[in-house]
This record gives C-alpha cells, sequence and structure tokens, in this order.
C-alpha cells in the first residue's frame, strides 16, 4: 500500500514540475488562442473519460488473471491451419509479415479466424527463441536475397513475462482468501522454471534497459508509453 502511495506522490509531483517549465514553451509555440483551445481539448476528454463508468479499471483484474501470466509455449504446427491461412493470405493478396489469429470453437473444436493483421504478433520473442529470427527474415526478403522456408524449429520453448508472472501471483494469493486454494502452490507455480527451455520475453542481459523502463513502470515511478 505504502509503495503505491509514494510513488502515486512521486508521479503527481513529477507530472506539476512538468507542467510548470512545460506551460510557457507551450503558450509559446501555440499562442494564447491555440493553447486554451490545447485546455479545452483536454477538459473534454477528461469528461469523456467519465463515460467509460470504469471498466476499463475493473477490466484490468480479469486480464490480470487471465492473460498477463504472460506464459506462451512453441508447439508443433497445425498443417489445417496452416493451409487455411496461407489460401486466406493468397485471397487478400497480402505479401510480406503477416499474423493470423485463430480460436477453436468449444462445441465443435473447429478453428475460427479472428483477424488477419499485416503485422509482427505479440510473441514474436517466442518464435525468435524456437529459432526463427522473422525480423531477420523480413531484412533478407527486403534485400532481395532467397529466403528458404522454416519448418524446423524447438518445440516447448516458453516464454515468460517477470511482471505479468507477479501481477498473477499477487491475484492468486488474493484470492485464496475469498476462493481457497494454496499459498504453497501459487508460490511453486511461480518460481517454477524449466532451464533451458524458459525464457524471459523482457528481461535480457544483453539488452537490460526494456526491462528497466518496464519495472520503472510497474512501480508506477514512470508512466505507461514513457
Amino acid at each position: 500500500m505504502f509503495k503505491n502511495i509514494g510513488s502515486n506522490w512521486v508521479v503527481s509531483l513529477a507530472s506539476m514540475v512538468a507542467i510548470y517549465f512545460l506551460t510557457p514553451f507551450t503558450i509559446h509555440k501555440l499562442g494564447d488562442d491555440g493553447y486554451g483551445t490545447w485546455n479545452l481539448i483536454n477538459a473534454i476528454t477528461g469528461y469523456l473519460g467519465l463515460l467509460a463508468f470504469g471498466v476499463p479499471l475493473a477490466s484490468v483484474r480479469y486480464f490480470a488473471e487471465h492473460v498477463a501470466q504472460g506464459e506462451w509455449e512453441s508447439i508443433a504446427l497445425d498443417e489445417a491451419l496452416e493451409s487455411s491461412g496461407v489460401r486466406l493470405l493468397d485471397a487478400l493478396d497480402l505479401r510480406g509479415v503477416a499474423m493470423v489469429e485463430c480460436k477453436r470453437e468449444v462445441g465443435t473444436g473447429r478453428p475460427v479466424v479472428m483477424e488477419a493483421n499485416g503485422r509482427f504478433w505479440g510473441s514474436l520473442q517466442l518464435a525468435i527463441d524456437a529459432g526463427v529470427d522473422f525480423p531477420e527474415l523480413l531484412v533478407r526478403c527486403a534485400a532481395g536475397e532467397h529466403v528458404p522456408t522454416f519448418r524446423e524449429y524447438r518445440l516447448g520453448v516458453r516464454s515468460r513475462w517477470f511482471w505479468g508472472d507477479v501481477d498473477h501471483l499477487s491475484l492468486r494469493l488474493r484470492d485464496v482468501r475469498h476462493r481457497g486454494g494454496s499459498r504453497l502452490r501459487a508460490f511453486l507455480d511461480f518460481f517454477r522454471v524449466r532451464p533451458g527451455r524458459d525464457r524471459s520475453e523482457i528481461a535480457r542481459w544483453r539488452d537490460p534497459a526494456p526491462f528497466l523502463v518496464e519495472t520503472l513502470q510497474w512501480l508506477r515511478i514512470l508512466p505507461h508509453g514513457t
């Protein structure tokens, strides 16, 4: 509790200092009329936030419980899904990077396409750790090199998101008081590590800066989006 209160005070103080020093600069660049319009837009945006009725804040708990554990694992390629995805991309005449996302119907087990995006996917780091470096392949394609098809990669590689695991552990410990369960089991699952197969998605010794920034954001010392 004291950590959250202290971090909120630090963020509030930093915001006040930033506004104090940036206001003259903003007025100089936008002018009196532009600065007034800017303040009006900020006020309207704040009032529009009331229309959310607290739904974003309420959804954080359930999102963290079901997603923030942050574990992905490399599995064998489903040939039926592959062929369906290729046909879809051919029909769209989409060339280059693409992500086709599917879900399986609970009743029938039939895969259903949710979306197709011309971008890299959230579990990209897992693919790289499993042995397929898609960004490198994209650069080679852009350079005009011939890139062979990759069908061999490591199975069972698991990508873990540390702060997502911490949030998930906190929720499990909190739910023990309401829905029962074992605190010991929650801690054992948190510290369960498979050497040689588990990889951290963010924390890397060769590039510690992203994990440092994410840690400061989790502690609410830095705002998200920094």
